[in-house]
């Protein structure tokens, strides 16, 4: 499929347009995605230039910047009006967080925001210095409170079979060391392949296209969204793919778009 079809993320038509301040003039979002947002506003912004846009939403201070990659002008109410777009990521991965916080609150996903809102915090909190050490009077006080304190029952040790039992007591023989001279060295080819057989495997997703009522399935590298259907971070059950499917294909169309728009979320937090 053309890049240029599965380019743009899903986009939300908001009921309520969202007031804004567009550089230094008012402007009303209409639409807004996890990478762009389409633009109403009565003062021109040249094309192609890197712009602040500015609002409040559930009562916190939004601040993205972004480009503004098209822009015409149309009447409306009466008055000619820009409609423009602007562009705030280039793929949902790199999505600005306030930006993934907006559309997790669209779909009904508060916590999300309060969990995330959470982590910052903690990140943002000065590390607590160790207290210092108590006076003698208190070192000598320890004994006693103690020896009052009930005895706490120790953690119990994760399971692991126990060892096979060996007839001598005596130790078992030291490995063969291996006398290396100052002139051998070790074989870069072989480093190499040791690091890479140790890096993480990459983040799977599972691509659900949607053509002419049947459904094809696979596994892909790329996470952006088919024409119809859509793409998820690959589940460890098999069968949750097919419980979308099902969902989906009896789906209208906007309970489509929130689907595929909760999976974009879930993607773009992968590398949030």
């Amino acid at each position: 499929m053309p890049d240029d079809q599965r380019r743009s993320a899903e986009r939300v038509e908001l009921k309520k347009p969202i007031e804004a301040k567009l550089v230094d003039f008012s402007a009303t979002i209409t639409e807004i995605s996890l990478i762009n947002c389409r633009l109403e506003h009565i003062e021109k912004v040249p094309m192609h230039s890197n712009v602040l846009l500015q609002f409040r939403w559930l009562g916190d201070d939004i601040r993205l910047k972004g480009k503004l990659t098209r822009s015409e002008m149309r009447p409306i109410g009466g008055k000619l009006t820009y409609i423009s777009a602007m562009e705030f990521a280039d793929s949902i991965e790199n999505a600005p967080a306030p930006l993934r916080r907006l559309i997790a609150s669209l779909l009904g996903q508060e916590e999300d925001k309060v969990q995330e809102q959470k982590v910052q915090e903690q990140k943002a909190e000065p590390q607590k210095q160790p207290p210092k050490e108590a006076p003698k009077q208190a070192a000598k006080e320890a004994p006693k409170e103690a020896a009052k304190a009930p005895p706490k029952k120790a953690a119990a040790a994760p399971w692991s079979p126990a060892p096979p039992l060996r007839k001598s007591s005596a130790p078992p023989p030291a490995p063969p060391v291996r006398n290396l001279s100052i002139a051998e060295e070790v074989d870069d080819d072989e480093v190499e392949e040791i690091e890479s057989s140790a890096e993480l495997p990459a983040i799977r997703f599972v691509e659900c296209s949607l053509d002419a009522g049947k459904w094809t399935v696979r596994e892909v590298i790329d996470p952006r969204q088919p024409r119809e259907g859509f793409t998820m971070i690959a589940p460890d059950d098999p069968k949750e793919v097919d419980e979308f499917c099902k969902t989906y294909g009896v789906a209208d169309p906007e309970t489509r778009r929130m689907i595929r728009l909760s999976f974009e979320l879930a993607i773009s937090k992968v590398n949030g």
